[in-house]
């Protein structure tokens, strides 16, 4: 199941799903098309790899690393926050415990607390037997804020901090944030990816489109995006029984890719309860009123 809208051009970013479901995990036979593991997204761009989020999906993506990759694996995670559906897998990524790998791990900081220290904290003694801090691998920690920007050349080379108006060469990856307080416990880091022309943007745990609850400065941070992946979580009436829970409609994610003019929607964050059934129907009205979308499915590949 693809959606590929290139013009023909060479891939700039290729684009893996290996965890869709919000808040916990569905181990249930009739969730089984579009799967059951919690966020995380895997990017491919020229010899750089990236992950977004740390949840269950990453599991799965850690044992295919770890059985194919011949050289050391190098890569940059970029965690959105640090509720444990998007955290779980971490202590059972398998290139953690290689100590030939190099993990940059980024993500936000708390209440005067580095990133790092979160998520040393929420995976430490007494919660696991081994903490991060004994994981062989080599780990390089960012804590992030709002708009902050960063570029990554090549493998070899460090994760760099840039400033907002520097200029950075086209044919590095370019990361940018921003910092969504539409979600409990401090908000999510949305980011956005861009590379030689194509840009790529994620914002999960979000709420809102340009309604109402609506952020419009999501809306042009996520500006003429190739591809937005936008929580979808509940449905309209789901809604109404869970304003402020910090997740989106189908609907809200409609209308931010319409006002960002984005060119491609993926529809993400299945609510657990949503069967496959359900989760259909959701891209089937979807596409009537935004025709370049689809909802994202384990194993779903889009390339850029």
């Amino acid at each position: 199941m693809k959606l590929d809208h290139t013009d023909g051009g060479q891939t700039t970013f290729l684009v893996r799903f290996r965890g869709v479901r919000g808040s916990h995990p569905v181990t249930r036979p009739g969730a089984l098309y579009f799967g059951g593991h919690t966020s995380c997204i895997e990017v491919q761009t020229g010899d750089l790899r990236i992950v977004f989020d740390l949840g269950s999906g990453c599991i799965p993506l850690g044992e295919e690393l770890a059985e194919e990759e011949t050289d050391p694996i190098r890569l940059l995670v970029l965690v959105t926050h640090l509720h444990h559906d998007h955290t779980m897998g971490f202590p059972f990524f398998a290139p953690a415990y290689a100590s030939d790998t190099s993990l940059t791990l980024t993500g936000p900081g708390l209440g005067g607390r580095s990133f790092q220290g979160l998520l040393e904290m929420a995976h430490g003694t007494p919660f696991f037997p081994v903490p991060p801090e004994k994981m062989p691998a080599h780990k390089t920690y960012l804590t992030l804020g709002h708009q902050e920007v960063l570029s990554w050349a090549s493998p070899d080379e460090p994760v760099r901090r840039r400033q907002p108006d520097e200029e950075i060469p086209d044919e590095e990856l370019v990361i940018r944030t921003f910092r969504n307080l539409d979600h409990p416990d401090g908000g999510v880091l949305n980011y956005r990816l861009e590379r030689a022309g194509r840009s790529l943007v994620l914002a999960t745990d979000v709420e809102g489109g340009t309604g109402e609850k609506g952020d419009t400065t999501l809306v042009e941070f996520a500006k003429d995006t190739d591809l937005l992946i936008h929580d979808a979580q509940y449905t309209d009436e789901e809604y109404a029984s869970r304003t402020g829970w910090g997740h989106s409609t189908w609907r809200m994610a409609i209308e931010a890719a319409k006002a960002a003019q984005a060119r491609r929607l993926v529809l993400y964050s299945h609510d657990p309860s949503h069967d496959d059934v359900e989760v259909e129907d959701i891209e089937r009205r979807t596409r009537e009123l935004f025709s370049a979308s689809i909802a994202a499915s384990e194993g779903l590949e889009i390339r850029l």
